[in-house]
């Protein structure tokens, strides 16, 4: 077709990361029922930025994986909207019954936000590489799994 021309609309410059810092920042203002855990990565998973706003209902768990979504089940069976983040290999291999029994078994709304998935943190080597959170996390019950493309996409997921 002549004359058409397609331009693809630059929203952001921001990592994805950073988007979903900005948009947890903006729903913590809008909700104080929404709590931020990270198992101490938060500058890389950015849910630091919520910490830095929201010092409290902010909780670093430390490099416990396991026990950062027990303490995010605990919190949402008591009404609070938990978002816990880490790398995607650590929520789900390393804790896949963690996740499995104390959240999607007993659906529980806890928002898991998993970063760096596949091979995109590859100077942190083959430890930290997740080739299989999507097939673990797609087949536990109550589970939703959303994989946003872009910054844009990502505000908007969470």
């Amino acid at each position: 077709m002549a004359g058409m021309t397609y331009t693809m609309t630059d929203t952001t410059k921001l990592s994805t990361a950073e988007c979903y810092g900005i948009a947890l920042c903006e729903l913590g203002e809008e909700h104080k029922d929404v709590v931020a855990l990270t198992a101490d990565l938060a500058k890389s998973t950015k849910i630091g930025m919520f910490g830095e706003k929201f010092p409290d209902r902010f909780f670093n768990v430390g490099i416990a994986e396991q026990n950062l979504f027990g303490v995010a089940a605990g919190m949402a069976k008591n009404g609070l909207i938990p978002f816990a983040s880490t790398f995607a290999i650590f929520a789900s291999a390393r804790s896949l019954d963690q996740v499995h029994t104390d959240i999607c078994y007993q659906n529980v709304p806890v928002k898991i936000i998993a970063t760096h998935a596949g091979t995109s943190f590859g100077q942190a080597g083959s430890t930290h590489h997740s080739l299989i959170d999507m097939a673990c996390m797609r087949v536990l019950p109550n589970m939703t799994v959303i994989c946003p493309c872009d910054g844009s996409e990502t505000y908007h997921a969470v």
